[in-house]
């Protein structure tokens, strides 16, 4: 039903027009990324979600169906800046925690810097994760001119706190450029701060007619679970009669607690329940409706910018990509329904997410506006792709695992990507990721319970696992035992990642300068550096680069 029903929605979304598609030498490029947003949580895979402005720009544009990201915040930030798989990045296991000394490795050039160089004009206004306990690690100093945001991973949307892990050492955390935000922006809610800032850049860029490359990582909709109420009034408490099929789409019933099994790892998500089944009781939970509400905000602001754009007369030279970070948040009322999993998980619910392309520019060909796309792309694909559209070179970054997707994206030319390292991680079982390792090459998937870099080898053989993505996309029949030739094959591919010499230890969260299940902390790449936290000052404590005056290298 679900999947029938996803396809169906799919398909009528409609093709929106906007006149006549000015050509230029360089396109605009808008990236937005949303935060935790899961499958099912935009309209047109659940029609429950109410994204009407999301739906219509997806749909003049190309929807990705088989489009796969990191399982979490930090992991999939750094592969979209970097064009790189994670185990190169030190990103593997986890996020980078506002009191870790860690930041991207300096020598990976950012795809700011290189849309810089190719004379474009770059902000960022939003959401960081990429590491600051020193100024070079920051937004500024990683290739973009403007920066409105916040440093760290979640803050509240109002107040712009921030935390240490564990709730610890509350600070501000909300910056315009490398200063400090401390009144003019406090009690206002980030996106209706973020889509002022983002049509004033615009103005700015109308007048100078230059190229510009805005990255516009909302906050939303992440936790903590905070939305005006004008977005929560969309979604009244159902009729506690509703069955299944009056509501048309059961990724509603998996968030209020129907269409799930409880097992000790927690909430999982079932198959979808059969049409015509008369389960009833359906209500939309607190946590849940707050969810959904967030999304209807993100559909405001990107409804916003867009329409910014077509105001000032920038739309037809811009292509606007668009991407969730990872899988919807366990227990916080999202869904990734129909797909098996959670953000921090390799199942598909995990690392398959909402992405499309869109926008005015002629880069995109009118016969291929309104298409879904079922070929394979990955995070890592943004940098070489958006880099090439704007005349730039990659000559100069490290080594890149991302392709240049375009031709395969608006012409009829497969996607050159055949295969994806979902994630490697050395720690195997500390750290967020779960599994550790897996991999997805062709209609296979296969993940790795601990797959050790030493040997080469999984450090148990019988805790692997393997889909068929294509007859099995819901991962619900694992087949490693009837197939071993697959699992041999795809444990050998891992084994060259594994061997690869550029791979970067795992930073990991756990208390500063500690043992954790009797291993010292990985990789918190300048031990000189004190464990950080909200900085005192005379307005109060705020979250800055601390360990700017310490030589790391010394």
């Amino acid at each position: 039903m679900a999947k029938t029903l996803c396809a169906s929605l799919l398909l009528g979304l409609a093709v929106v027009s906007n006149g006549h598609r000015n050509s230029a030498s360089k396109p605009n490029v808008l990236l937005i990324v949303a935060d935790d947003q899961g499958y099912a949580q935009i309209g047109y895979h659940n029609k429950t979600t109410l994204t009407p402005k999301i739906d219509e720009i997806a749909g003049d544009g190309i929807i990705l169906e088989a489009y796969y990201v990191q399982p979490v915040c930090s992991p999939t930030r750094s592969a979209l800046m970097t064009g790189r798989y994670t185990y190169r990045l030190g990103t593997q296991a986890t996020v980078i925690r506002a009191d870790t000394p860690f930041g991207i490795p300096l020598e990976n050039t950012f795809m700011a810097r290189n849309m810089k160089d190719a004379g474009y004009t770059t902000a960022i206004f939003g959401k960081w994760h990429l590491g600051f306990y020193q100024r070079a690690y920051t937004p500024l100093a990683r290739g973009f001119d403007y920066h409105l945001g916040y440093y760290q991973g979640t803050i509240d949307y109002y107040t712009h706190q921030g935390y240490n892990y564990g709730g610890t050492s509350p600070g501000l955390d909300w910056h315009r450029g490398n200063e400090t935000s401390w009144f003019e922006d406090t009690g206002n809610y980030t996106a209706e701060l973020i889509v002022p800032e983002v049509i004033k850049f615009f103005k700015q860029m109308a007048a100078k007619d230059e190229p510009f490359f805005l990255y516009l990582p909302f906050h939303l909709i992440h936790g903590p679970n905070e939305v005006p109420s004008q977005y929560t009034d969309l979604y009244p408490v159902l009729d506690p009669n509703a069955t299944s099929e009056s509501l048309g789409y059961c990724g509603v019933c998996e968030c209020a607690g129907i269409g799930r099994t409880e097992d000790t790892a927690g909430w999982e998500p079932t198959m979808p329940i059969p049409e015509g089944s008369a389960v009833k009781g359906v209500g939309l939970w607190g946590p849940c409706r707050h969810v959904l509400g967030m999304a209807s905000a993100l559909d405001w602001a990107v409804g916003a910018v867009v329409d910014s754009l077509k105001d000032l007369k920038l739309y037809d030279n811009t292509i606007i990509i668009y991407t969730s970070d990872n899988g919807a948040q366990q227990g916080q009322g999202g869904t990734s329904f129909p797909l098996r999993g959670w953000k921090t998980q390799l199942y598909e619910g995990g690392v398959r997410v909402p992405g499309w392309v869109s926008g005015g520019s002629p880069l995109i060909p009118d016969n291929i506006r309104g298409t879904i796309n079922h070929k394979m792309y990955h995070i890592t694909d943004w940098l070489p792709t958006i880099v090439a559209l704007g005349g730039g070179s990659t000559d100069n970054n490290l080594a890149l695992d991302g392709y240049n997707v375009w031709p395969s994206l608006v012409g009829d030319v497969d996607s050159p990507r055949t295969e994806i390292l979902l994630n490697m991680n050395p720690a195997c079982g500390e750290g967020y990721v779960t599994p550790p390792t897996g991999i997805r090459m062709g209609d296979y998937k296969l993940l790795v319970d601990c797959f050790n870099t030493s040997t080469l080898k999984p450090n148990d053989p019988t805790k692997v696992e393997l889909f068929n993505i294509a007859k099995d996309e819901f991962e619900q029949n694992e087949i490693s035992q009837s197939n071993p030739t697959v699992v041999k094959q795809l444990l050998e591919r891992l084994a060259t990642y594994g061997s690869s010499t550029d791979q970067v230890p795992p930073t990991l969260f756990w208390p500063f300068n500690q043992t954790y299940h009797g291993v010292k902390p990985w990789n918190y790449q300048c031990t000189k550096c004190r464990q950080g936290g909200a900085l005192p000052g005379p307005q109060g404590n705020h979250f800055d680069p601390w360990c700017d005056d310490i030589n790391c290298n010394e």
